[in-house]
């Protein structure tokens, strides 16, 4: 994540101006002296900070893991040890992926598809000769448990009753936003895309995080600057020619090979920046001098990637680090939709961001696209069918309790079921046709009920644009949460945002009469 090369060259080139141990109450205190009155807020990078909160001898990917025990466990640990000093967590967490994303998207998952297979035979290779699988595998097959991240913001939401925000697009580009107008104290990640940007105050490293005694190391904005000798407004460009996940590997593949001709590590970082130094940038890191550009783009351009393509690209990659955009379905004004369209995305884009539901049922409705993830399955086994294939015939109930039985839509499922699944096409299906359906708006309407006394909802679920139109009223369940007792997973969670609508919801109260029961 990042840009490329930087987290190596920070972390073991550069002086305790750019990267140092601190401790966070102290970091706390000064910033309180800077900035008095202001909240002490901190953004949690969920996707980035997973991995390090749930390391494998805790949710041992290699056998599932995801004990809701242990994520309750590590997670109330976690939020009360920076309650204590006084510094309020906000989680975001991002799984709308937006079109662009989505070749990158199967590419990942593909990945994962293989990598599950090999630690099943790796598994099954130890079981018959009664050996264990070693935690720290030399082949590296490290597979996290694929709703964990679900099941992480679920219990910060409803166990901890602490602040989780849906993402409507990158989660760096929307922590980037909401640190910039906000001023934060900090963002704790391990991407050094926000070094770049220098949105917060504070840059924070997830992976140096001790909990102990609360310190942690941070990536100084400035410091890399100076050290560098370039200003911060001149990082974004440097970032870009550094590469980054605009300017992809592909792009950046020629040009790289031969500054790493003039030397590598420290001394090819340096000279990317001394490519930087004489281009005089504005506030928003773009050069006042378009011809300057231009001739970068030229010395990176090939044959496959023209002068005019890189340099929209490095436009784009400038960009990405102060400017906020979504998607366009999410902006329902400037789409041609009917009244009753527009309500209902208004108010599932409202639930989505208050984290009602996931991203799931938000993209069946504004895309008529199925995004689903694979499970830890043995895909090379005869006997055993995929769960994409398992949930075929309930997704088609659902996509006709969303859509009133339309027998004109066509949903594309994009369901991981195995190895290059969706090489020869991405399947498409129509919505089942119910014999009784009441309009999911309506069933949302009467289950989600608005706080109608004039309190607005938590300024971090506020829409970062205008153009994004939501509900700014807290909205409570009619019906008390589960208790967690297992995981949630994004199938279960689609089926009680919509079974009301197709009067599955009874059986579905009766299988689960335990968890749930009346306010």
């Amino acid at each position: 994540m990042g840009v490329r090369k930087l987290q190596m060259f920070i972390e073991s080139e550069t002086p305790s101006s750019v990267f140092r141990n601190v401790k966070i109450k102290e970091l706390k205190e000064n910033y309180q002296k800077e900035y008095p009155g202001h909240p002490v807020e901190l953004l949690i990078d969920l996707d980035c900070c997973l991995p390090h909160l749930f390391p494998d001898y805790m949710v041992d990917p290699k056998y599932g893991g995801e004990l809701a025990t242990v994520v309750l466990y590590t997670l109330e640990e976690f939020y009360q040890r920076f309650n204590e000093i006084g510094i309020r967590l906000i989680a975001f967490l991002s799984n709308y992926k937006p079109k662009s994303k989505r070749a990158r998207w199967i590419d990942k998952r593909y990945i994962g598809v293989d990598t599950v297979s090999r630690v099943l035979a790796s598994f099954r290779a130890s079981v018959a000769c009664s050996t264990p699988v070693p935690m720290k595998d030399p082949n590296n097959y490290e597979v996290s448990p694929s709703e964990l991240a679900s099941t992480a913001a679920d219990v910060i939401r409803f166990e901890l009753h602490e602040t989780v925000v849906h993402s409507f697009t990158e989660n760096v580009s929307e922590i980037i936003t909401y640190a910039t107008k906000h001023q934060t104290f900090g963002i704790l990640s391990q991407d050094t895309d926000f070094c770049i940007a220098n949105a917060a105050q504070y840059n924070l490293t997830i992976e140096h995080l001790c909990l102990r005694d609360m310190t942690t190391c941070i990536y100084d904005s400035h410091g890399l600057a100076s050290h560098l000798q370039l200003q911060v407004n001149q990082l974004p460009l440097f970032a870009t020619i550094m590469g980054n996940d605009i300017m992809q590997y592909d792009v950046m593949k020629l040009f790289q090979y031969n500054t790493m001709k003039l030397g590598r590590g420290g001394i090819f970082v340096k000279n990317i920046a001394s490519l930087c130094r004489d281009v005089e940038c504005d506030d928003n890191g773009y050069p006042l001098d378009k011809m300057l550009m231009v001739n970068l783009s030229k010395m990176i351009s090939t044959k496959t990637y023209s002068c005019t393509k890189v340099y929209n690209l490095m436009t784009d990659s400038i960009s990405s680090y102060h400017i906020y955009s979504v998607e366009k379905e999410l902006l329902i004004d400037k789409l041609d939709k009917s009244s009753d369209q527009r309500n209902i995305v208004r108010l599932a884009l409202t639930l989505y961001r208050q984290c009602w539901i996931t991203c799931d049922v938000l993209m069946l409705l504004c895309t008529k696209e199925m995004q689903m993830d694979t499970c830890i399955e043995m895909f090379d086994a005869i006997n055993i069918k995929p769960i994409g294939d398992v949930l075929a015939r309930l997704r088609k109930v659902l996509y006709g309790a969303a859509f009133n039985s339309d027998q004109n839509l066509v949903i594309s499922e994009y369901v991981i079921t195995g190895d290059k699944c969706l090489d020869k096409g991405v399947p498409t299906v129509t919505p089942a046709k119910l014999d009784s359906v009441q309009k999911l708006y309506d069933v949302w309407k009467t289950y989600f009920i608005p706080d109608n006394y004039g309190h607005t909802v938590c300024k971090a679920w506020e829409s970062l644009t205008e153009f994004v139109l939501m509900d700014n009223r807290k909205l409570f369940y009619k019906l008390c949460r589960p208790k967690f007792t297992s995981p949630s997973s994004h199938s279960s969670i689609l089926i009680m945002s919509l079974a009301p609508s197709c009067q599955l919801w009874s059986v579905i109260q009766c299988s689960s009469h335990s968890a749930w029961c009346p306010c």
